[in-house]
């Protein structure tokens, strides 16, 4: 590996019942770029173009990205946590090239999508049952909702990178949290929160981009999703997200966590570290 990553925060969840630590790393907004000879004049200017804008630490996307999944071969994380926005926009090519970066591991990546992965920058987009059906393949089950179970708890993937939670995803993640195992809540929006809400909003953003924040607005299911992870009956133990392009973390209710990624196109790469609890899951 020629760039070794370096990590840039490690955080510690507390679960009960784990017979082993379980080791994650978190990144989200890779904005990876690429195009293919066959491909268009306009894909590959716009992947060029794109790759160029994302290029803000001496390294372009693909590439800090290629050294994340690298390290994790070398030294063998429990999973990579994909916050969203892994591609710059979405092309098939984009997805296609994803795909082959992922295989060409052994890392498990658990990944929901951000609002990039249906973006176009002008480029024409298909419809959304077409984007998520070609998505669907690099993530455990679907885009719009999967869970990957571990035993003593769960991760969980909700895909909000449209700034809404849906009816059938409130739905689903009812009869997640009826399993009553402790749960990772991966995002690619962080949730509203006391403690992230204001900063975002006096932040570069200006406003709050949060999920059921001022910005995007909020309606009942996303209300009563929100609702639910605050809840203790949720068990969700600590939230993973992404999209601010800065790291933050903080607590979303008492004695439980949010962690921000910065964009993983900085090099900036979390490990997560879970391990037992005598007591009550705590991050």
């Amino acid at each position: 590996m020629t760039e070794p990553v370096t990590i840039t925060e490690r955080v510690t969840v507390k679960i009960p019942g784990l017979e082993r630590p379980y080791t994650f790393l978190h990144i989200s907004d890779t904005h990876i770029t690429h195009a293919y000879e066959h491909d268009s004049d306009a894909e590959k200017e716009a992947a060029e173009k794109q790759a160029n804008v994302w290029n803000q630490a001496d390294i372009f996307p693909v590439d800090a990205f290629s050294n994340v999944l690298e390290y994790a071969d070398e030294t063998k994380p429990d999973a990579i946590l994909m916050a969203g926005d892994v591609v710059d926009y979405y092309t098939e090519s984009n997805v296609k090239y994803l795909g082959e970066m992922l295989a060409a591991h052994k890392t498990e990546c658990l990944y929901v999508p951000g609002n990039h992965e249906y973006g176009s920058y002008g480029l024409a987009l298909p419809s959304m049952f077409d984007m998520r059906a070609k998505l669907s393949p690099l993530m455990t089950g679907s885009p719009e909702f999967w869970v990957r179970d571990f035993g003593p708890f769960l991760v969980v993937g909700v895909d909000d990178g449209t700034y809404r939670i849906t009816p059938e995803q409130l739905a689903r993640f009812k009869a997640a949290t009826e399993l009553g195992k402790p749960i990772l809540l991966m995002l690619h929006l962080p949730i509203r929160s006391d403690v992230l809400s204001p900063y975002v909003a006096k932040s570069w953003w200006g406003s709050d981009v949060t999920i059921g924040g001022t910005f995007h607005g909020t309606d009942e299911p996303t209300e009563e999703f929100l609702a639910l992870v605050k809840s203790e009956e949720s068990h969700v133990a600590a939230i993973f997200a992404g999209h601010l392009h800065y790291a933050h973390s903080g607590e979303f209710a008492p004695g439980r966590m949010q962690y921000v990624s910065a964009p993983a196109f900085t090099r900036f790469v979390r490990e997560v570290s879970v391990i037992p609890s005598l007591n009550k899951w705590i991050s």
